[in-house]
């Protein structure tokens, strides 16, 4: 029953994710999300918590809508790039108003990330870059640019060797349009 319990207060913690609600990785293909739902489903029923039917209900909703987000590949595609850039904001270290990081988002930094965000879904994560790692402790743990604009890791971590590649931009602007070339 314990165990039980613990799964109710992971599907009603409203910092859950889909994944955390149906209590799959975000990697579970879609038969693994299907199949958890179903067990999720018929166990959580109101119908068979009568003793507690709107608690059940409320963790039923919850289930359904974790379900109604994951269930569609084009949905879950949109709702994991959310979750991708959600991880990136919070992970900035220059998150406040006013700082750094504030005033790179709202420059030429600011544009890229929007711009790769308006991009067909899976292009970004297409991108092919290459790898180059140089030894030292420089800027060691700091991601590089390409990697918060694409929203995933594409240099090898660990102490004693750090990361960098060098990339071009080009940033142009018309009147009534803004794009932006990455050479």
């Amino acid at each position: 029953m314990a165990d039980r319990e613990s799964e109710a207060a992971r599907i009603l913690n409203p910092a859950a994710s889909a994944y955390d609600v149906l209590g799959v990785p975000p990697n579970a293909t879609h038969g693994q999300i299907a199949a958890r739902h179903r067990e999720l489903q018929l166990h959580w029923h109101p119908d068979r918590h009568p003793d507690r039917p709107d608690r059940a209900t409320q963790i039923f909703q919850k289930i359904e809508q974790a379900w109604d987000t994951l269930q569609e590949p084009s949905r879950r595609a949109n709702y994991d790039q959310e979750l991708r850039r959600q991880a990136v904001l919070s992970q900035d270290a220059f998150a406040g108003e006013g700082s750094i990081g504030a005033t790179l988002r709202s420059g030429a930094y600011g544009r890229i990330l929007e711009a790769m965000e308006e991009l067909p879904r899976g292009l970004a994560d297409d991108l092919l870059l290459p790898q180059i790692v140089v030894v030292g402790s420089e800027s060691a743990g700091k991601s590089s640019l390409m990697e918060r604009i694409a929203m995933q890791a594409f240099f090898p971590r660990a102490e004693g060797f750090c990361t960098r590649m060098a990339i071009r931009l080009k940033m142009m602007h018309r009147p009534h349009e803004s794009r932006v070339m990455i050479r």
